[in-house]
């Protein structure tokens, strides 16, 4: 009986485990519902698509070989995408870099990390000379729309969402979630809700793992 028990611990534990870890395929990473694809659009826009550089354990730089961006767009509010997106993914904010593929084994992924950038400090906008919109009025704006994000207490100008994976052929991937709010005209002066969501894969050509360095504790 206690075998038993034991072995259930274990099956449970593993399939914890599973479920935690992060994607190590695009095809794994889910869209937020109800949300459309434009990538066109979203090439258009001014906004992060999630370009990344990946150093190799002795801090060379890696080949590239390639960076994909799918763009997608929803009328929701960018604290209920990040928060979607936080969740499913078991994200933290805890500042630490994520495990280096060179590291892992081919199908694995490393923790996922996030970084949140609020509207605070919130300025006047000007055209030129002109005061053309006050703080006051933007942060009502916010208000009348829009709850705060629980994850940092405040209004979410973007959020990126990423982590380092070994894909099955053993090449190194960088996968990022850029989110940014797209609600405002270029003078907030006026407001329709709408986030735009950049799903980005980076591959990077593997090092010589042959003789690499010890892997830096956490």
């Amino acid at each position: 009986m206690k075998m038993r028990i034991a072995l259930l611990v274990i099956v449970l534990c593993l399939f914890t485990l599973s479920c935690l870890a992060a994607p190590a395929a695009e095809s794994q990473i889910s869209i937020f519902p109800g949300s459309g694809r434009d990538d066109a659009r979203g090439a258009a826009l001014d906004v992060d698509n999630g370009d990344v550089l990946l150093m190799a354990t002795n801090g060379m730089p890696l080949e590239r070989l390639s960076h994909t961006v799918k763009s997608y767009f929803t009328s929701a509010s960018i604290e209920a995408v990040t928060a979607f997106y936080w969740k499913a993914l078991n994200a933290t904010d805890d500042g630490k870099n994520p495990r280096h593929p060179a590291y892992m084994s081919p199908g694995g992924s490393s923790k996922v990390d996030g970084e949140l950038t609020g509207y605070e400090p919130i300025r006047d906008i000007y055209k030129g000379e002109q005061k053309v919109q006050t703080a006051a009025q933007i942060k009502g704006i916010l208000a009348a729309h829009r709850q705060p994000s629980p994850l940092n207490g405040q209004w979410l100008r973007s959020s990126s969402i990423y982590w380092n994976a070994k894909l099955a052929d053993g090449k190194y991937a960088i996968f990022v979630i850029a989110i940014t709010d797209i609600s405002f005209d270029e003078y907030y002066q006026s407001y329709q809700p709408q986030t735009v969501i950049n799903i980005a894969v980076n591959i990077f050509e593997p090092e010589d793992e042959d003789a690499l360095p010890d892997e830096p504790e956490d």
